[in-house]
């Protein structure tokens, strides 16, 4: 791990090694990811928690473009939090899975079954939940329970949470001998605006866009150290000096930066950056 460390730091451009690396992610196949945009995601991750992506495989699934913690990662770090589990019943059967966890003197049931899945529309053709549902099942009961009882694992992401269930067509209340309603609806083709690349990457970063990782509360999230890493630019190491000596971060490690100090510094950018590029 330590090799790994020694690597993220002596990129002189993180910013840039970041985006060659997640295009190379993205184009490699070696993590399903189909977008550009993703493969860069990840990079931010590798570079953030200092991991390789042989860890990352290991520990985060790519689910409809989203980044999700494994379920059996949570599970894992949970035993090492000194939870303990046990399986009532496996889901092999095909119809639920229930596991029993333990952690500092509480202990709960939690339960997946394969009729909450087709309720939320979870089983599509070809999908793991046709393919493979025992394992399906075990996963979310596994993320609900943990989530449960030791949320900070997760810290605000949805992990392997269940996605929301769809909403109920009232028209399929409609008795098969009662015809159905007709409606009339005017029909309006307008084309979506979309954030443009170029544009989300000029737009002004704020203090309510400063958030902690969602997989480490002591840590910035990805977004807000690249928005730092960005307006620091080429003064990084004034910045790292005057964050040391106003007692802002510890053994000159930008990272270790809190949410209060991060959001006092884009509260006025262009002010905080005056006073460090002028400071002698």
């Amino acid at each position: 791990m330590e090799n790994e460390i020694q690597l993220y730091n002596k990129f002189n451009d993180p910013l840039s090694a970041i985006e060659r690396l997640g295009t190379f992610i993205a184009k490699s196949g070696l993590v399903p990811c189909e977008k550009t945009e993703t493969g860069i995601a990840i990079a931010f991750i590798l570079f953030t928690e200092k991991i390789t992506l042989l860890q990352f495989n290991r520990t985060y699934d790519i689910v409809d473009g989203h980044i999700r913690k494994k379920a059996m990662a949570s599970l894992a770090e949970f035993r090492k939090l000194g939870g303990k589990h046990k399986w009532v019943k496996t889901g092999d059967d095909g119809k639920e899975a229930e596991i029993e966890l333990t952690f500092e003197g509480q202990t709960v049931p939690s339960k997946f079954t394969i009729e909450e899945a087709k309720l939320q529309g979870l089983l599509r053709p070809n999908s793991n939940w046709v393919k493979t549902p025992g394992n399906m099942l075990r996963a979310r009961a596994t993320s609900n329970g943990v989530a449960m009882l030791c949320p900070e694992i997760f810290a605000g992401e949805d992990g392997d949470m269940p996605e929301p269930a769809k909403a109920e067509n009232p028209l399929s209340k409609i008795q098969p001998d009662k015809p159905a309603p007709i409606v009339e609806a005017q029909v309006i083709t307008e084309t979506p605006k979309t954030e443009t690349p170029q544009q989300a990457q000029d737009k002004p970063f704020s203090p309510h866009d400063v958030h902690v990782h969602p997989s480490d509360p002591n840590k910035l999230s990805v977004e807000t150290m690249a928005a730092l890493q960005k307006l620091i630019g080429e003064h990084e190491v004034k910045v790292i000096e005057w964050l040391t000596v106003h007692n802002w971060i510890k053994n000159k490690d930008i990272a270790t930066l809190s949410v209060d100090h991060a959001k006092r510094i884009f509260t006025k950018p262009d002010e905080f950056m005056g006073h460090i590029a002028g400071k002698k």
